[in-house]
């Protein structure tokens, strides 16, 4: 009772007394929800919605309309008795619908009147029937005694003492009978009228059932209306207890509320106030320009970026010196971030790396990232392992225009002898062990093809991976040949080769038609997974598991193209031109 009367008279304390850095408009939307008067609350839940989504822009402002308190200082004024007296002379008495109350009198009087007529009836033939049963018992009585003592005298002395009965005697007799006739017939009589007043009797109890129907459900609505009002005092009591009830929980509801929204608001401002702070660690990439690669590269680093080069001809620029990166100098980027230092190779020339012993797939990212092209033929060697590059031309070191095709000569393995495989055979490579994609590199340089993949459940053999291969390694074949092999899905059955893969999408304002690279790098290692120069988007690009440095848990996209405005000059030709290169970047992380 003592937290109902403070929850009725005793002021709300403050919210900011629990949540210290709660936004003043909060604070008074709280208030006013809360207000001991319902005049000084919200009107509507209309309001308190637009209050709330205005405190969203103006937390700290005081914008809230209150209507100021009345005479009472705001507290729940209490009706007092005499008020309820007042209340009760000024209503007056309650009307009641006097035509069903004249029914019901007159349907009972009715009923008395005939069961008073029913009882005068029967009185005095009860009287009279009860008199005729102790004349009959009398006679009986009388007669019993008499053939008693005639049983004891002769017969012929009682014939002798019989007397002689006269006409008239016997007349008596059979007026005698006519009365017993007589008394049978009214006796039947009597049952006819006795039946005759039940039936009656139970069609009028039928009629006044219904009329006492009728005349109770208006005398209980009549005495529900006036025990409302006898019971005013009763009544304003619950009533008083239920509103306050209700107010009560949905004023802790809308409290509960508001005090949720402050709490998100607090959540948003603290979270703008991190992702400032993440922005704040974005630098501006510095200007390595005209720096031989060595210096920007170290440079770079100590600023904690990730680099990598790729050369590009130049007349003007020295070979070994930096023309530019991606991104551009000036750039706000993250440390950790990978950039790609565009490294002059000199007046059109570029330095042609060794790929000997080097595996087909190693050769030819190297040279695709130098700009320089793969040409492929097979031959059989004793020394270097099948699927690796046996000899190259032009030679290590020698200079070639960018686009230059760089042939080389990928093994082929030898028989068991170590002697040479004959021209038009291969020896087929060891695949075992390797991802899928490894497996398709060795058995596509070696002049092999597949027909057939199978996965199956390994526990001694990592998911992804190559358990078996259809023909023996080293096993020597016609060149062509198919060589399927099995892959495992580890030992829970969930195959594990793919760590990434995802469609590339267009970036902004990319014309479909421009050349475009797309290079996707390690984020710890800065090893280049992938390089691919398209046309149109979008492009997926794959990761195996087996390619992946451990170092890296994630890479980074890089995607370079110049951008282009294409249109119709006035004779009606169209044109291209060629404005600035363009690179953006997306970081993304590797899952297993």
């Amino acid at each position: 009772v003592t937290i109902a009367i403070q929850h009725i008279q005793d002021a709300m304390p403050s919210p900011r007394e629990f949540v210290g850095d709660i936004p003043v408009s909060i604070e008074q939307i709280i208030f006013k929800c809360t207000e001991k008067n319902s005049d000084r609350r919200y009107s509507s839940m209309a309001e308190v919605i637009a209050d709330l989504k205005q405190s969203l822009l103006t937390p700290d402002e005081n914008f809230i309309k209150r209507i100021p308190s009345g005479g009472n200082g705001g507290a729940t004024k209490m009706v007092s008795e005499d008020d309820i007296k007042s209340i009760k002379t000024r209503t007056g008495s309650i009307d009641v619908d006097e035509s069903l109350i004249s029914a019901y009198n007159r349907t009972r009087e009715r009923l008395e009147e005939d069961h008073r007529r029913e009882d005068d009836e029967e009185r005095p033939r009860k009287r009279r029937r009860d008199g005729e049963d102790r004349d009959r018992r009398s006679r009986s009585e009388r007669d019993g005694r008499d053939r008693r003592e005639s049983g004891r005298r002769d017969p012929s002395e009682r014939d002798a003492e019989r007397p002689r009965r006269r006409p008239s005697e016997r007349t008596g007799e059979r007026a005698g009978d006519r009365d017993a006739l007589d008394e049978f017939e009214e006796e039947e009589i009597r049952r006819k009228r006795r039946e005759a007043a039940r039936k009656r009797r139970e069609k009028e109890r039928a009629a006044a059932s219904r009329d006492r129907q009728r005349t109770s459900s208006a005398s209980r609505r009549s005495s529900q209306k006036g025990s409302r009002y006898e019971s005013d005092d009763d009544m304003d009591d619950r009533m008083s207890m239920i509103m306050r009830g209700i107010a009560v929980v949905v004023g802790i509801i809308i409290l509960i509320l508001i005090l949720f929204i402050a709490r998100r608001v607090i959540e948003v401002r603290k979270g703008s106030a991190s992702e400032n702070s993440v922005v704040s660690e974005n630098k501006a990439l510095q200007d390595v320009t005209g720096q031989s690669f060595e210096a920007a590269k170290a440079a770079l680093e100590a600023e904690g970026y990730v680099v990598q080069s790729r050369n590009e001809a130049s007349e003007a620029v020295p070979a070994g010196t930096v023309i530019g990166s991606e991104p551009a100098a000036g750039s706000m980027i993250p440390p950790g971030y990978t950039v790609t230092l565009v490294v002059s190779s000199g007046t059109g020339n570029i330095a042609v790396p060794s790929l000997v012993n080097v595996t087909a797939a190693e050769a030819k990212v190297t040279l695709e990232n130098l700009g320089l092209v793969m040409s492929v033929t097979q031959g059989a060697s004793a020394t270097v392992p099948s699927g690796s590059v046996i000899s190259q031309s032009p030679q290590a070191g020698e200079m070639v225009a960018p686009g230059a095709t760089v042939s080389v000569v990928i093994s082929t393995g030898s028989d068991g002898a170590g002697e040479p495989i004959p021209e038009g055979s291969v020896a087929v490579p060891n695949i075992i062990g390797l991802t899928e994609t490894q497996a398709k590199t060795a058995l596509t340089a070696s002049g092999l093809s597949w027909s057939s993949i199978t996965e199956e459940k390994s526990d001694s053999v990592a998911a992804g991976l190559v358990i078996s291969q259809s023909v023996e390694p080293d096993s020597v074949v016609a060149n062509g040949s198919s060589v399927d092999f099995v892959l495992s899905l580890g030992a829970d059955g969930v195959a594990g080769d793919t760590v990434f893969s995802q469609n590339v999408q267009a970036p902004n304002g990319y014309v479909p038609g421009t050349p475009a690279r797309i290079v996707l790098t390690g984020n710890a290692s800065g090893t280049v997974y992938g390089q691919k120069d398209v046309t149109e988007f979008p492009v997926t690009i794959q990761i195996a598991a087996a390619d992946v440095n451990s170092a890296d848990t994630g890479g980074v996209f890089s995607i370079s193209y110049t951008a282009r405005v294409t249109g119709t000059n006035d004779d009606g030709t169209p044109y291209t031109v060629d404005q600035q290169a363009v690179d953006t970047s997306q970081a993304i992380a590797f899952t297993r």
